[in-house]
């Protein structure tokens, strides 16, 4: 039987959840949509709805659909997450702005009902340009050098050279051909010693192994070893607590 504790903080999120895609529907409907003479409201909200509840819905039907679907629709609705956010934080502050200018009345009004679409339109080219960027950036990865002086013996060793990786998210999204990006990349830098310091997965972890990124992972070389921890993501996707065998 479902704890109904949790049931109640599902419905809190998912109403929290619900009412920021309406408000920032609606805004996106007001300032832009509306103006689109072939887009009745019915298309409108039908198909932002679908959109809004993409990534909730592949959460709840991983077993009941094929899993080209499946992962399509949950690429679309984490995307969607992203565009939200952003979405959420611009219109938020167009709002306090105007809220701002009631008191102080500093536009006037003809020309707040000529700026509509115009902000509309500029707000939608911002989120999709920091999201695409967000999207390159995450397949471009930079390698960042920092040089650290610890004041102690360690034998004969001088220096060791460190390779850390973290947040790689495997699973539907993310597939085998970016790990096997990153796994020559880390090799190019000639480490002795490589750490993952969690978030390596974003899923279940059984179904990431069918990518084959077990054979990727073993392609490291690193003459002390490589070494990694759990993060929040694999407990997520229901890890064990137990070491892993990669």
């Amino acid at each position: 039987m479902i704890n109904p504790f949790y049931i109640l903080v599902g419905s809190v999120i998912f109403l929290i959840y619900g009412g920021l895609n309406v408000y920032i529907g609606w805004r996106g409907w007001q300032a832009l949509f509306s103006y689109v003479s072939f887009l009745s409201p019915k298309v409108y909200w039908t198909i932002f709805g679908l959109l809004s509840l993409s990534y909730l819905f592949s959460r709840f039907s991983q077993k009941f659909l094929p899993t080209a679907l499946f992962e399509g629709i949950t690429l679309v609705g984490a995307y969607w997450l992203a565009f939200m956010w952003y979405f959420l934080l611009t219109i938020t502050m167009l709002d306090l702005l105007r809220l701002l200018d009631r008191f102080l009345r500093l536009v006037p009004l003809e020309t707040k009902q000529s700026l509509n679409p115009a902000l509309g339109f500029i707000v939608l080219i911002l989120v999709v340009g920091i999201v695409g960027y967000g999207a390159w950036n995450a397949r471009h990865p930079r390698v960042n050098h920092y040089d650290l002086s610890i004041p102690k013996q360690a034998g004969s060793l001088k220096q060791l050279h460190v390779v850390m990786v973290s947040d790689i998210h495997l699973g539907t999204i993310i597939h085998n051909d970016r790990l096997t990006k990153m796994v020559n990349m880390v090799n190019q830098l000639n480490p002795d010693l490589v750490l993952f310091a969690g978030d390596v997965f974003d899923e279940n972890i059984e179904s990431s192994n069918k990518q084959d990124v077990s054979d990727s992972f073993r392609q490291l070389r690193a003459p002390y070893g490589v070494y990694a921890v759990l993060g929040n993501h694999e407990y997520i996707g229901g890890t064990p607590r137990k070491p892993l065998n990669i």
